[in-house]
């Protein structure tokens, strides 16, 4: 750029402090130069306009790319946050599940073995009382045995003392 450097746009004034004062009369080669040196300070300055416009229009661009990067990943981010937010809710329903069927299984396994052991009981009971019965009956048979054998035993015994009475009496009848 040359000896004149903007950092804002020219405005009228700064123009026209560019220009000679007064009367042009005879002096068209100042105005002339003033004229191109206007020139070229608005041309430096468009060309710095333009840098400028370009550097932030390309900055721009990269700002508007690293945002839809950025979007990009808090999209993914946010899906990864919903997915882990489910799995969470899932093992949870799945233990809550998980636990309410061990404790469904523990009360069968319970209820089973209560009653299992109700049978058993039961059974025992049963085989007692079929035992009591047995052994009363065989009480039953016993004394009807020990009735008969003693009679039987009375009969023999009486068999025998008659048996001896004869003798006796064929004895003495001899």
């Amino acid at each position: 750029m040359a000896d004149y450097a903007f950092r804002r746009m020219p405005s009228r004034l700064d123009l026209r402090a560019l220009l000679p004062c007064g009367d042009f009369g005879g002096h068209e080669d100042v105005i002339h130069v003033a004229v191109v040196r206007i020139v070229k300070i608005v041309d430096e300055f468009m060309q710095q306009l333009y840098n400028e416009y370009d550097r932030v229009y390309m900055d721009n661009i990269a700002l508007k790319d690293k945002i839809g990067v950025l979007s990009d990943a808090v999209k993914q981010y946010k899906a990864m946050e919903e997915t882990l937010q489910n799995t969470l809710l899932l093992a949870q329903k799945t233990g809550d599940e998980i636990k309410k069927n061990a404790d469904e299984k523990s009360g069968n396994i319970i209820r089973e073995a209560e009653l299992k052991a109700e049978k058993i009981v039961e059974s025992a009971k049963k085989q007692v009382d079929e035992i009591n019965v047995e052994y009363q009956q065989v009480k039953r048979d016993m004394s009807v045995y020990k009735a008969k054998m003693t009679g039987l035993l009375k009969n023999q015994i009486d068999f025998l003392s008659d048996i001896e009475d004869i003798k006796e009496t064929e004895e003495t009848k001899e």
